[in-house]
């Protein structure tokens, strides 16, 4: 289970640093996970809103992490500490539900797709 945990958190914050370093700016990162969690997630207004600006806050975040100087292996504890963050507001914006698809099906196709551009370049 440990293993499992660990793991996840790897590829979790390997898809962010990616997500990170395809997008110019902060906004535009922000904007395409808006549209992934809205299209998945089904989001109401008033989750929107919050889910948005915590998409923008933290998208700022890891724009400014990836312009400082650094291996990315040195930015990984960081990510990891700001993926947790990320997490815990989320899950207090969600429900049940759609927290746990976010968890489930929502991040780890971002994921998927995330490494198949990369791929694609």
């Amino acid at each position: 289970m440990k293993a499992e945990l660990v793991a996840f958190l790897v590829l979790y914050l390997t898809s962010q640093l990616a997500l990170a370093q395809k997008f110019t700016s902060a906004d535009e990162m922000a904007t395409y996970q808006d549209e992934v969690f809205q299209r998945e997630l089904n989001l109401n207004e008033q989750q929107m809103e919050v889910v948005s600006s915590i998409n923008l806050k933290y998208a700022q975040k890891q724009m400014n992490l990836m312009k400082q100087e650094g291996s990315m292996l040195g930015k990984m504890g960081d990510m990891k500490k700001m993926a947790k963050a990320k997490n815990e507001e989320l899950e207090k914006n969600l429900t049940k539900e759609q927290f746990n698809k976010y968890e489930k099906e929502v991040a780890p196709a971002l994921r998927k797709e995330i490494r198949n551009r990369m791929r694609s370049q």
